[in-house]
């Protein structure tokens, strides 16, 4: 089975390689997560699970409840493929996913609840920090620079 960072490396390399990317800082969302990412420990913290195919959404739900860390990155659970995901982190900075029950692996980086929120609002439906297409993909480009400080 793939490992999760190799998995990111290998679409990383493509990305750099086909060019397309070359006026960006990062080449891709893969290459943003492998240069300011971690690997991130599953905790033991049992949540009420919101709809799959939602968590970006739920994470944002969680997060705002618990006042826990909102992250985004890739994820993969056992028997499936690596797939951009979205968790938080409890107080020990443990994951805790409001999506998927059981096993996986996460590799993500931590975004400031304020700024998740104002994005939020801002573009008016749930969605991706790291792909911000309608956006042009500020966090790529380097527009927006990370790590985010926290807004105030």
């Amino acid at each position: 089975m793939i490992e999760l960072k190799e998995y990111m490396e290998m679409v990383a390399e493509f990305h750099k390689k086909d060019g397309r990317a070359a006026d960006r800082k990062y080449s891709c969302v893969e290459d943003f997560i492998l240069q300011n990412g971690r690997e991130m420990e599953l905790g033991t913290t049992e949540v009420e699970r919101g709809e799959m195919k939602a968590c970006f959404q739920n994470a944002y739900h969680l997060a705002m409840e618990k006042d826990w860390t909102y992250c985004e990155g890739y994820a993969i659970a056992k028997g499936l493929i690596p797939i951009l995901h979205a968790w938080v982190l409890d107080g020990e900075g443990k994951v805790v996913d409001p999506t998927w029950e059981g096993e996986a692996e996460y590799f993500g980086c931590e975004f400031p609840w304020k700024w998740v929120m104002g994005i939020t609002f801002k573009r008016e439906y749930w969605g991706s920090m790291l792909d911000d297409w309608q956006n042009h993909f500020p966090l790529l480009t380097g527009e927006q620079t990370y790590p985010i400080e926290e807004v105030s």
